[in-house]
């Protein structure tokens, strides 16, 4: 799953709520919850600064292990 998707649950918030404070549109936001698109790394630290989060958290699943 995508982890800007995962991160907006578990902050219970909305992908309009994340457009007021990002200042970007629904559907670019829905683009990258979607994997349609992949944020820049500038757009990743807005997204992250606005959800509260570091961008690693974006990036990387922390339920994930390495194997081996």
């Amino acid at each position: 799953m995508n982890r800007i998707k995962v991160v907006l649950v578990e902050k219970e918030m909305s992908i309009l709520e994340l457009a007021r404070k990002t200042g970007l549109s629904r559907i670019t936001l829905g683009s990258y919850c979607n994997n349609i698109t992949q944020p820049n790394l500038e757009k990743l630290a807005i997204i992250a600064l606005a959800l509260g989060v570091h961008m690693d958290e974006l990036i990387i699943d922390p339920t994930r292990t390495k194997e081996g």
